[in-house]
């Protein structure tokens, strides 16, 4: 059995351990939590655990290391998760507040082909919606719009979704 470890705060921490890392999430030590997160994800490249991915997005502030992480994670096989949609929800957040659109579009298709059926996926939809507009695609911004009115459960994100699609329109001229 592997020890209790002293990783650079002093706080100690149980390598493998999610819910360590999630106590100190909660209690806001985010910087501790980045920095445990991503050496945690480094040691464990081949099975990276999703949880602790999701725990480095949501605490990263420089969006390509995210990314980096993010395209280690993909290429180790683990299959998608709740955990890793959830990730890649965040992300995406973070691209939107960054006007980070071309990366957002990007990794919005990947969120697109690989999450339909997660609890956030329409969300994402409207968020990639949102970047193919900037981007000035705003036939791929009307088709996401359409199929989020068509499908998703939430009224206010219908409603979010009707006038955003209003706006794009009224740029159009139609």
């Amino acid at each position: 059995m592997l020890g209790w470890i002293l990783i650079g705060f002093g706080i100690p921490l149980f390598p493998e351990s999610f819910g360590s890392l999630h106590e100190e999430f909660k209690k806001g030590n985010f910087e501790f939590v980045r920095h445990a997160s991503s050496r945690e994800l480094k040691a464990s490249q081949l099975q990276p655990d999703p949880r602790i991915l999701y725990l480095f997005v949501a605490t990263e502030q420089d969006w390509k290391e995210s990314e980096k992480a993010i395209l280690n994670f993909r290429a180790s096989g683990v299959p998608p998760s709740k955990f890793s949609h959830q990730a890649l929800f965040q992300f995406l957040e973070r691209l939107f507040v960054l006007g980070e659109f071309e990366a957002l579009v990007k990794w919005g298709r990947i969120f697109q082909k690989e999450y339909k059926g997660y609890p956030k996926y329409y969300s994402g939809l409207f968020l990639l919606s949102y970047g193919y507009k900037e981007l000035q695609n705003r036939k791929e911004a009307i088709g996401c719009l359409t199929e989020i009115e068509q499908n998703a459960s939430d009224p206010e994100l219908i409603q979010k979704t009707q006038s955003f699609r209003d706006s794009i329109k009224k740029e159009e001229g139609f």
